[in-house]
């Protein structure tokens, strides 16, 4: 199994978790993409749709992890229209991303550089 490098993310494109778990997810590398891996808008991360139904958000981050990645920060419109296209050309309707509630907390990003209010869709 090929190591993608030190920084990875997931991305989910809504925050409302109506349901316990996802149909999907995708993991995004900072370095260069290998083969399957589509590269963002920005060309700075590469992504990869996982289809794997039934896992929760901490399956699909470990599973992240596993790549040496992480759930991903959602920072702009380029990238949130770039995975929406992905949904709509795959049929999905929801994945998990870096974005969690610690008990009683507010939103927040796995990123902790980036604010939940900085970018809206």
């Amino acid at each position: 199994m090929a190591t993608f490098g030190q920084c990875c993310f997931l991305i989910l494109l809504t925050i409302f978790f109506t349901t316990f778990f996802a149909k999907a997810y995708l993991l995004i590398n900072l370095r260069r993409c290998w083969g399957g891996w589509l590269k963002t808008p920005s060309g700075a991360n590469c992504v990869k749709l996982f289809d794997n139904p039934g896992k929760s958000w901490y399956d699909a981050r470990r599973a992240c992890k596993s790549f040496g990645g992480d759930l991903v920060t959602i920072r702009d419109k380029d990238k949130s229209n770039f995975i929406k296209e992905k949904f709509v050309y795959n049929n999905i309707n929801q994945i998990w991303i870096g974005l969690y509630k610690p008990l009683r907390y507010q939103w927040g990003w796995l990123d902790e550089n980036v604010k939940v209010s900085d970018f809206s869709d």
